[in-house]
Order: C-alpha cells, then structure tokens, then sequence
C-alpha cells in the first residue's frame, strides 16, 4: 500500500472476505450483513469495532510515501526520484507525468490530499516523523462520541460477547420483531416465554425468563436497579472509571450475551431445554473469574463477591 493504489474492486473484495468472516466465521458470503461496512470501520468512541477503512488506509499510506519524498530520507528510491524528477526542486513542483512510471504518478497525486490536512502535516515536516494513525484518524473524520462508548471502553467481557452487546445497544440482532418489520418472519411471539413480542429490550430485561438471571447476578454484585432495566440504565450505571465500573461493564455484557446464546439455542436446535437461571449464573460468573482472577486490582472485588 505505501506504493500501490489498490483498485476499487481489489478493495470491494477484500472487503467482502472480512465482511463475511466477522459475521459467519467463513470466507463466502452467506448472508446480509446486520451492519453497514463504513459503520463497523468506525472507531469504536464513534460506534464502530475499529476495522481499518482500507480505501482511507492506502490513501494514507501513498502519502507517507509522499512524505518520505519531501524529507529526503536515506531510501535508494527517493534518490532517484530527487535526481530524475524532480531535480533539485521541491516535492510539490510541477514535473513531467509523461515520463513518470505510474507508481510515482499515483503518489504524487496526493498532493492536493494534503490540505485536508495540512495543519499535522506541518507538524510532522517539523519533528520528521510521520504518524500514519494520526493522519488516518483526521482523514476519517467526526470526532463525536456515541453515548455509549464508554461501555466497549475497557470491558474485558469476551470479544463475542461485546459483538452482541455492540449489536444489540444499536437494535441490530435480529430478534423477530425486526425480522418481521424486513417482510422475513410472521410469528413474532417471543423464544422464551412465548408471551409477548420479542423485541430487544423484552427478551433482554423484560421477559419472565431473564429478569430472574438479571436478579441473581446484580445481586451476585450488589447492586439494585432503582426503576426499569433497559439500555438507558445500563449507560447510565457503567460511566466511570475504577475495578467496580470495569466488573460491571463485564458482567453486563456476559448477561446479555448469555440470554441472546440461549434464545437462539431454544429457537435453532432440537432440544427445548428450560432456562436454569442459576446454571447460568454460575457459568457467568466463572467467565469473570476466570479472565480476571490474574488481575491483583480485580482479585479483591472477585473475592468479595463471592463470599
């Protein structure tokens, strides 16, 4: 990439294998993706998972090129670009295109790119050194942070299990509800308790069967809901820093992608087993034991829960 404008259609393609992979584990499409690509290659303050945009990244990556170019950095290549090209001029004069290889063409291109940027340009020029995450992060744009950023913000929950929470804070799991408002399903009765309508915050706080396993681990860690569980709740309590805050964010996150598992195992396999909140409970609570019993600051908190 730091000499090679990849094709668009190299991109779409590459694009398409990692698209696929996140969502399905394989390397084929399969099916349609509950996210839009340019929202997952978001950083994750703007609600995204931090996936590097590869059209942003090559454009970047050119102009580091570029920029080695205009510092004249001990590289065999800029040598020979400064003596046949440009000739003692500077890296922004005007040279002959007919008679440059379309490498250099490509990377002399990203001159005009630069005034979207020229401020840290500058300033890069001045410390010789070039930050390639920093022009990324300017060239990618909108510094507004989502609400909830601070929930995937140092949560050490499973990464699948922060996946379901990231879909299931913006309403993109596919519970029947939203599949019935796609034109895809017509029974929308809900998986566990086959009562009301199964809609992200039914089946996560509101239904029979949940509220219990939200009820035996808030009480695991001793804290009280103080009115309705829903996801305005769940950003309201994680703000914050500290071992207590980074616990909480954790066992949330397992709950929530604990329901979603069982749901989809009452819906897809074979055998309808009944929801033992206290079996699932214990596996929660040893997933956070487990990935944090090596911490000495989370030791103390873990033992003082479990007494």
């Amino acid at each position: 990439m730091l000499c090679l404008p990849l094709p668009d259609f190299v991109i779409k393609k590459i694009n398409s294998i990692c698209r696929s992979f996140i969502w399905t584990g394989k390397a084929t499409n399969s099916r349609k993706s509950p996210v839009a690509w340019h929202h997952v290659c978001k950083p994750v303050k703007q609600g995204g998972l931090n996936i590097l945009n590869l059209q942003v990244w090559n454009s970047v990556a050119l102009m580091k090129s570029l920029w080695n170019i205009c510092m004249k950095v001990d590289n065999l290549w800029v040598k020979w670009v400064h003596t046949y090209y440009l000739k003692g001029r500077n890296y922004d004069a005007e040279i002959n295109t007919n008679n440059c290889t379309w490498i250099l063409k490509c990377i002399m291109t990203k001159i005009q790119d630069i005034s979207g940027v020229q401020h840290l340009w500058n300033s890069m020029i001045a410390q010789a050194k070039f930050q390639m995450m920093k022009v990324y992060s300017m060239l990618m744009g909108d510094d507004s942070r989502i609400d909830w950023y601070h929930l995937m913000s140092h949560n050490f929950a499973r990464p699948r299990a922060k996946v379901i929470m990231w879909l299931a804070i913006q309403d993109r799991l596919p519970t029947k509800m939203r599949l019935h408002r796609l034109g895809l399903l017509q029974d929308t009765t809900c998986a566990l308790c086959g009562v009301a309508e199964e809609s992200v915050d039914h089946i996560l706080f509101h239904c029979s069967h949940t509220v219990r396993l939200w009820d035996r681990l808030l009480e695991w860690l001793d804290k009280q809901t103080a009115g309705t569980m829903n996801f305005n709740w769940i950003k309201r309590v994680t703000k914050g820093k500290g071992q207590n805050k980074g616990m909480l964010k954790a066992t949330l996150t397992e709950v929530v992608y604990g329901i979603w598992m069982h749901r989809n195992k009452r819906i897809f396999d074979t055998v309808m087993d009944n929801m033992d909140i206290q079996c699932m409970a214990r596996d929660i609570i040893d997933t956070l034991v487990y990935r944090r019993w090596q911490k000495p600051n989370y030791r103390k908190i873990i033992v003082n829960t479990l007494m």
